[in-house]
């Protein structure tokens, strides 16, 4: 959906750390190069709520980030995007959009993918 606008995708929590059970989710950070459209964050929740935690599939927790609000480094990051089954009646509502984009958690979740974030495309999240 976001094709060359993917700068990376970084796989990271409990499916890296060693400590994914079966009822664990997925957790994904995808850095682009420009904010997303109303119609990619859209055709992002299609699929998103057609697989995610549905039929035992595992729970998905996806954040997409835009790569000029991470570097330089500012306080409280921003985001783009977020799926999470906690907002999916929202996304099923037709909601693509969060409230804010303002998340202070963002943070720690970048820190997390900086020190152990696995690439399923792009550089090394430490780059």
């Amino acid at each position: 959906m976001l094709r060359d606008d993917v700068v990376g995708a970084y796989l990271f929590g409990s499916a890296v750390l060693g400590g994914l059970r079966r009822d664990s989710d997925l957790d994904v950070l995808a850095v682009v190069k420009r904010p997303t459209t109303l119609e990619q964050k859209k055709g992002l929740v299609r699929p998103l709520l057609t697989l995610s935690g549905r039929d035992g599939r595992r729970h998905v927790e996806l954040t997409v980030v835009v790569e000029s609000e991470m570097r330089p480094w500012r306080y409280p990051p921003h985001m783009d995007f977020q799926y999470g089954d906690w907002l999916r009646s929202d996304f099923a509502n037709g909601k693509a959009e969060p409230l804010t984009t303002e998340n202070p958690d963002l943070a720690i979740l970048l820190a997390m993918v900086r020190r152990c974030g696995e690439p399923s495309s792009g550089l090394r999240p430490s780059t």
